[in-house]
């Protein structure tokens, strides 16, 4: 049997979210992890019970298939507590060596001395799986808690074929196969944490570490029902992973998990209590209108606190192409953009820890289609209440040639402020919220010219010279 024994997550930045676990937990960006537990065995039970004939070597199961638990040619059978009618009458103890199964009968290398229905008792075969492979989707395409991602009606698929030798706390890295179908994943591992069932059971647990699928502006219905925000896993283990038909898979879907805040939502409900005074461009002398994608660009915002309360100790800063034809990020009959990346396709730009001490600190976004990428450099302070985030984005050469490109139709942007209050606890998520603090078209502004001064001579005929000023 394959069952989720614990789920949790941990934040952008790295704390733990601990508690009752409310709606908004996952929040934009953090770690995600599901621990399984896996025990090739059962508990029989009258839903669930054992058929024997006497001087047979058949044992029925009845409710399922042995292949359900993974039970198979070869396999032996370990008997945990001795299984037995409902009088405690007639009894199976031991080992059972199995020899062959079809459905829901094996044939054993020994034959019983009884004919009856068995109802209690616990069994199991003692062997770890050979493979992992798991399906897991932040933005499924229908409200009805599918697993299809919305760019590509697939799913990210993450695998690794020799699990078997793992001892307790030993991690391997997953394989990511196949298409992103939109993922902004950053790593993703398998840990075998300790045993339960008095070592009968082994467990493991997926961490997957990401950034929030949801961020175009073209996602933002889907933020509103918290079916679509919700992480949904789907894990399978096989024992043996050439035969894929003998696997225990479960599709877990965690109930008010989630993020339930888009732009300017507090990520766990609660009212918005941050507002954005002001933002303003340059290009390091003159006003400019917003983000010139041909240079470096400067810029400064102001928040403030509605209630009056401090901010938290870091400022996440976020800017990305807001990438709104969906014939770029999404697949249709006319084009193949099922491996679409969110982090690389927007050149994604995000750094969770700029400390409000006016320390300054620089970072590159992700690396785009065709090597475009941007610099940013930013600090943030507080004053009277108000907190001030400055700095700079810095286009490499290859990022210009995108967007000076006339066929590029893609050129809006996006700059949010990842703010928090400085009363934030991990157990309720309070007042955390992604502030937008700009979207607009990148532009190639001109620079602006002063007054300018000079004497020139004209000729207006030859025999007569004016002069004037410019």
């Amino acid at each position: 049997m394959l069952q989720v024994v614990n789920r949790g997550y941990k934040d952008h930045l790295e704390r733990t979210i601990n508690g009752a676990m409310p709606v908004a937990n996952q929040g934009d960006k953090g770690t995600y992890f599901v621990d399984y537990e896996v025990y090739f065995g059962t508990t029989l039970s009258f839903n669930l019970s054992i058929s024997v004939s006497q001087n047979s070597n058949i044992l029925v199961l009845n409710g399922m298939n042995w292949s359900d638990l993974c039970i198979s040619s070869g396999d032996t059978i370990t008997i945990v507590s001795a299984l037995q009618d409902s009088q405690g009458g007639d009894t199976i103890t031991g080992t059972i060596t199995v020899n062959f199964v079809d459905g829901n009968e094996a044939i054993t290398a020994g034959s019983y001395a009884f004919s009856n229905v068995l109802v209690s008792g616990e069994f199991y075969v003692d062997k770890a799986p050979e493979a992992i492979r798991t399906n897991l989707n932040l933005i499924p395409s229908t409200q009805n808690s599918g697993i299809e991602s919305l760019i590509d009606s697939t799913s990210l698929t993450l695998q690794e074929t020799n699990i078997s030798a793992m001892l307790v706390n030993d991690t391997l890295l997953l394989d990511l196969v196949g298409n992103n179908s939109g993922g902004g994943l950053l790593d993703y591992s398998i840990k075998r944490i300790p045993d339960t069932k008095s070592g009968r059971a082994r467990n493991y647990r997926i961490s997957i570490r990401y950034y929030w699928w949801l961020f175009l502006s073209n996602f933002e219905s889907y933020s509103f029902d918290i079916d679509c925000t919700t992480p949904y896993i789907e894990t399978t283990f096989f024992p043996t992973w050439n035969n894929p038909a003998i696997a225990l898979s479960d599709g877990f879907k965690p109930i008010g998990d989630g993020n339930s805040g888009f732009r300017n939502e507090n990520f766990n409900q609660n009212p918005n209590n941050f507002i954005v005074n002001s933002t303003t461009w340059t290009d390091g002398n003159n006003t400019i209108q917003g983000f010139d994608y041909s240079k470096p660009s400067f810029f400064e915002i102001k928040i403030e606190s509605l209630t009056g309360g401090g901010f938290g100790s870091n400022v996440g800063f976020i800017f990305y192409n807001d990438i709104n034809n969906s014939d770029q990020y999404s697949a249709s009959q006319n084009n193949n953009k099922g491996n679409y990346s969110h982090l690389q396709h927007t050149i994604f730009t995000e750094n969770a820890y700029i400390p409000t001490t006016s320390t300054p600190v620089s970072f590159d976004s992700f690396i785009g289609e065709n090597g475009e990428k941007v610099t940013a450099s930013v600090k943030s302070s507080i004053t009277a209440g108000v907190l001030t985030i400055e700095g700079s984005i810095t286009p490499n050469q290859l990022f210009i040639d995108k967007f000076s490109d006339l066929n590029n139709i893609n050129n809006v942007f996006c700059l949010l402020a990842r703010t928090e209050s400085s009363n934030f606890t991990a157990s309720n998520y309070s007042d955390t919220v992604n502030m937008l603090c700009w979207r607009g078209e990148a532009e190639k502004y001109l620079p602006i010219l002063g007054e300018y001064f000079e004497t020139a001579t004209l000729n207006d005929h030859a025999d007569n010279l004016i002069q004037t000023y410019l």
